[in-house]
């Protein structure tokens, strides 16, 4: 072989090298460890029932074992992340439930449809719906849908956002029983790039974080998929997605929800809504 064709040869395997390593250490920072207990840190126990449009998510026979949390849109339609879509087993949501022993309607997932560019890697696109097996009934008080964002033009740029879910107060804790739910600020885009980088935060994101100085309040493992809201008005802005490795609720490195507004035409599309 030439020298030319030599060096070619070697600058092509260090490129493919250089790309899995940096490939692999995404992955290690921010992979999702889907057993691992949900978590909302520094929050407080919801008021039972103030937020009927929020699902638990577990795999079929496996009630109160959350895995995620999802997002009721309409009678027979919820939105998750697309990491909380497990790669084998049965999802189920339950319905209507405050505690996780207490009483809930179970319905099976029919259908999952994960956002074709969704990047499990970088977390770009992190969304998917999800077609529950049967309508959901909204005489009860307990279970309502929510209001969506219209589009990309409606994603806060200021202000607080409500995330909720059920888990733990502490990173690595004991999950809770019951929901709880945390105000974020709304950090700008251009300050959550310093944080993570510019390539990482892109303009399907939103980012939240604690809101004094102090830090201490966010989600953490296992609340991916759970509800990013206003509530002037009451309105569905992002899903939880992803955050740093190893803490939760870091005063240096926001918490990184999906834009709801950035895929309202894909929502759209697959539901008709």
């Amino acid at each position: 072989m030439d020298t030319a064709r030599c060096t070619r040869s070697r600058s092509r395997r260090m490129r493919r090298t250089l790309v899995g390593v940096v490939s692999a250490a995404v992955a290690a920072c921010f992979a999702f460890p889907a057993q691992q207990a949900a978590a909302i840190v520094g929050g407080y126990e919801a008021t039972p029932h103030s937020m009927p449009y929020t699902l638990e998510l577990h795999l079929q026979g496996a009630a109160g074992t959350t895995l995620c949390g999802a997002v009721i849109i309409a009678p027979e339609w919820a939105l998750t992340t697309a990491r909380c879509i497990p790669a084998s087993g049965v999802l189920e949501a339950t319905a209507g439930a405050h505690g996780l022993n207490t009483t809930g309607t179970h319905i099976g997932v029919a259908q999952t449809i994960v956002h074709p560019k969704y990047n499990q890697e970088t977390f770009d696109s992190d969304i998917a719906l999800l077609r529950l097996a049967e309508r959901l009934d909204f005489t009860n008080p307990a279970t309502r849908p929510i209001e969506l964002v219209e589009d990309d033009n409606d994603d806060p740029i200021d202000g607080v956002i409500e995330v909720a879910g059920w888990g733990a107060q502490s990173f690595g804790g004991s999950k809770s029983e019951s929901l709880y739910a945390v105000e974020e600020a709304i950090v700008p885009r251009s300050s959550c790039r310093k944080s993570y980088g510019v390539s990482a935060i892109t303009d399907t994101m939103i980012c939240g974080g604690p809101t004094s100085n102090a830090g201490g309040t966010g989600f953490c493992a296992g609340d991916q998929g759970g509800p990013g809201v206003t509530n002037d008005p009451v309105r569905l802005v992002g899903l939880a997605s992803w955050r740093a490795p190893k803490t939760c609720a870091s005063a240096e490195h926001p918490d990184v929800f999906t834009s709801i507004g950035a895929f309202r035409y894909w929502i759209k599309r697959n539901t008709g809504m």
